[in-house]
Formats: structure tokens, sequence, C-alpha cells
């Protein structure tokens, strides 16, 4: 038995398995935010760490903090959103997928923001580079949405 694609009242399709997969990576986020922030003792010596690192930063730890964060990011995060429903009400799903990712992981950070006080990222590379799936995603939303601009199959 196959399930037909929601539709809207314009008839276009919703694209739903795309939507389930960025909700399921911004689940596992959580759970290994809660995990790492339950054992912040957790420390692994390979070039891959599972430990808690608390990035009071923007992206790459650079120092906004407090309200120059919130001034940088609730314009960006409100025109990501915005972007999101005219790629929706335009029809273009793909484009509108990847700002799904990318609000997805957003709000996953600034969540961790307003609870935490700092963005929990728990994926330490070399030592030196700590990120977790939010952000992943929105990196990779951000890159699938210069893509398809790019190449116009939005």
């Amino acid at each position: 038995m196959t399930v037909a694609p929601a539709t809207t009242a314009s008839n276009q399709k919703t694209p739903w398995l795309p939507i389930a997969a960025a909700a399921i990576l911004s689940i596992v986020d959580s759970v290994c935010k809660a995990i790492v922030l339950a054992h912040p003792d957790l420390e692994n010596k390979g070039f891959i760490s599972f430990s808690l690192f608390r990035n009071e930063g923007i992206a790459f730890s650079l120092p906004f903090r407090g309200l120059l964060f919130w001034i940088t990011a609730l314009p960006i995060f409100v025109g990501v959103c915005i972007a999101a429903v005219v790629a929706y009400r335009l029809q273009k799903n793909r484009l509108f997928m990847a700002f799904i990712f990318v609000i997805l992981g957003a709000a996953s950070n600034i969540f961790d923001r307003l609870t935490h006080g700092a963005v929990i990222d728990y994926l330490i590379f070399f030592r030196v580079s700590a990120v977790n799936i939010a952000d992943g995603m929105i990196v990779g939303g951000i890159l699938a949405a210069i893509f398809l601009n790019y190449r116009k199959e939005a």
C-alpha cells in the first residue's frame, strides 16, 4: 500500500519524507545533547571525541555573546523562516526543504542558548573543532539552498 503525499489547498505536494528526516535528526541531536549534559565528564582520546563543549559564541565560536548574539541571530532566523514560507508558496519544494533543515538546526541551537546559556556541542574533532548535528543541518541546508539557487532548480 502506498501513501499519497499530503497536499495543500493549492494542490501542492508536501515533501513529508525530508521533513521527517529533518525532524529525526533534530531528535537525535537533542538526545546526544542530553547524554553529554548528563555525563559532562565523558572524554574520548581519539581524533573524534564525544564530550561536552559549551559554545558561548556564534558559529565557529566567534565571540558574539549576549545582546550582540541576539541582535545578529534573530533577524537571520526570521529571514530564513520568511524565505521558507516564500519557497513553499512558490512550490519550490527542494529549496523549502533546505530552509527546513536550517530552521530546525538553528532552533535547536537557539533553544540551547536560552536554556543553557551556550550551544551544546558534543562532537570534538582533533581536540580543536566542536560541533553538533544541528550545526550540520544548518551548514547542509545553507549549501543546498545556495546550490539550488545557483542551478535554478529549487
